[in-house]
């Protein structure tokens, strides 16, 4: 198993892989499927034939929504047209879970987003939020060991 993060920085190209995530994107345009998977460190384009995978893959793919957990099985190949300039042939595409319609449209009130926060949090925009404040926060905090501060949790 492979993360899309390593296929994005082209160390699997050419090569057969597994990654695991879950459905963030999906359309399918004649005998072909497209679905866009994330994981922890990013997101890629998975192309499913029709004439390639099983016809119960190819059925899985059309039918899995917004947040399916998948396992994928194919070859990288770079492709500029793909989000991230790589993607993913699948030969094997199994859906794990499939996730029931996502609530989250566009133009939700707060207090909608609020009360459905956990899913509002896996989107890419909170994502980004969240890697920017860590990476703030890291810094703040090496500062400070390295000037020989040290961090108290008091009771």
């Amino acid at each position: 198993m492979v993360s899309i993060e390593e296929i994005l920085k082209g160390h699997h190209t050419g090569k057969a892989v597994e990654l695991r995530g879950w459905i963030y994107r999906t359309r399918t345009v004649g005998g072909k499927a497209f679905v866009v998977v994330r994981d922890a460190t990013g997101t890629i384009q998975i192309a499913i034939a029709r004439d390639v995978v099983s016809p119960e893959a190819f059925k899985a793919a059309e039918k899995a929504l917004i947040e399916s957990a998948v396992i994928v099985r194919g070859k990288v190949v770079e492709d500029k047209r793909a989000p991230g300039g790589y993607e993913v042939r699948a030969e094997d595409f199994k859906v794990v879970h499939f996730a029931e319609k996502f609530p989250i449209q566009e133009d939700q009130s707060d207090e909608f987003l609020l009360d459905v926060r956990h899913l509002w949090v896996r989107s890419q925009r909170m994502t980004t939020i969240f890697r920017i404040r860590h990476t703030v926060f890291g810094a703040v905090h090496q500062y400070f060991r390295d000037h020989g501060f040290w961090e108290t949790s008091p009771r």
